[in-house]
């Protein structure tokens, strides 16, 4: 894995011009130990990738190819007090308005967990949506398997008359049942 890694680092490295604020390396943990310990590094391999002050870590495939079409999509310049050319002009002027009002941290934490208490009703909403389609799904397939079963009722019903005619000594039915 840390051949595709490296190779990554290589290819953003070549890829740099302009600048994309984009590091790719690669840290001994048994050397840098508290940097490890800062970042609660438990094993390897662990691929940590975002802003500095909030890392993430990345769970998908670890080969070359992979790691490349993630890092296309994700690695990308982000907005923060220390990377303003990355945001947009919006960003920028609630970033001022945030940074001006002279707020304390415990402010900023109650902010915090605004948005993600919004973010939890919108994941509330979308599970409800994504129960109701369900709950259709599940209908129509419960009504698409039991016209099969009909059908397929009706088709052995068929057969057992064709059966019972060819075997009849008369070879025709005279009182069918529709």
């Amino acid at each position: 894995m840390h051949i595709a890694w490296e190779r990554l680092g290589d290819e953003f490295a070549a890829a740099n011009d302009p600048p994309n604020n984009v590091v790719i390396g690669r840290v001994n943990c048994d050397v840098e130990q508290k940097l490890c310990e800062r970042f609660e590094i438990l094993g390897t391999p662990t691929l940590l990738y975002g802003n500095p002050h909030d890392l993430q870590e990345y769970g998908g495939e670890k080969d070359f190819a992979s790691l490349k079409a993630w890092a296309k999509e994700v690695l990308v310049p982000y907005c923060s007090p220390d990377n303003i050319a990355a945001c947009s002009e919006s960003e920028k002027q609630q970033m001022d308005i945030w940074m001006n009002q002279e707020i304390s941290l415990e402010e900023i934490d109650g902010m915090i967990q605004s948005v993600l208490d919004r973010e939890e009703v919108v994941q509330q909403e979308f599970q409800a949506r994504v129960q109701e389609l369900q709950n259709h799904h599940d209908s129509l397939l419960n009504d698409h398997t039991l016209h099969c079963a009909a059908i397929q009722r009706h088709v052995q019903l068929l057969k057992h008359v064709k059966d019972f005619v060819r075997h009849s000594s008369k070879g025709v039915v005279v009182d069918a049942v529709q």
